[in-house]
């Protein structure tokens, strides 16, 4: 899947093992952008991955 599509995804809509799948995908390419200098793209990674935990959070202990 592409970068463009998994930034796109509701995280509403997906089922929890994809939920945190994708959180942590996000956590891992927002440090590798940092790594590389690209700050500006650490800082959208960074978004999508806080987006994607408020859900989880919202969700609950269960999550």
């Amino acid at each position: 899947m592409s970068d463009d599509l998994i930034l796109g995804e509701n995280p509403h809509a997906l089922d929890n093992e994809t939920l945190m799948l994708r959180h942590r995908q996000f956590v891992t390419r927002s440090t590798e952008r940092a790594l590389a200098g690209d700050f500006e793209g650490r800082d959208v990674w960074a978004r999508a991955a806080d987006r994607f935990a408020a859900v989880a959070r919202r969700r609950g202990p269960g999550f």
